[in-house]
């Protein structure tokens, strides 16, 4: 091994080789090994926790862009009755099927955002907002708590407290 130079490790006064490192001069002992070992599992984890990093930032700002959607479609479908109930309309079924299908929308694609620890308490908002307190989910809409009965004198201010909670998951 013409001229190769010999890095052992000291093993109770023996010389222990662990064999010849390719490109170099040098046999790779344990030491070196283990400088070579720590040095790779530091660079992996220094660029998977970057990566990591990274991820996260870019999570937080989808979240963020989400949630200011999702607000802006809400209250851009229910302008008039959210957040001051300044035009009720006259037909608050009608209404509400009518702005139904950009609710929807904006509740499917900010739902994908929502932890999978809170997604069947942002689910119940939305059914509560949909079918209120007594609803079935066969419904799929039902609004006869947003209408003025007898029996029913805040119905304002239930969409409020109903619109209000689904906003929640966006702040």
């Amino acid at each position: 091994m013409g001229g190769a130079k010999f890095l052992t490790y000291e093993n109770e006064g023996r010389g222990v080789s662990l064999g010849f490192i390719p490109g170099t001069d040098y046999y790779a002992t344990m030491d070196t090994l283990k400088e070579l070992a720590v040095t790779a599992f530091g660079s992996f984890l220094g660029v998977w926790l970057g990566f990591l990093f990274e991820k996260r930032q870019d999570n937080a700002k989808a979240l963020e862009k989400a949630a200011v959607d999702f607000r802006d479609a809400v209250h851009a479908a229910l302008s008039g009755v959210f957040p001051l109930a300044s035009e009720w309309p006259k037909d608050a079924d009608k209404y509400f099927r009518d702005v139904f299908l950009p609710m929807q929308l904006a509740v499917s694609r900010f739902r994908p955002f929502i932890p999978p620890t809170q997604r069947a308490a942002f689910d119940h908002a939305w059914k509560l907002y949909r079918l209120g307190d007594e609803g079935r989910e066969i419904d799929v809409q039902l609004y006869h708590h947003y209408m003025a009965f007898g029996s029913n004198p805040d119905y304002k201010k239930r969409l409020h407290n109903n619109v209000a909670a689904l906003l929640k998951f966006a702040e």
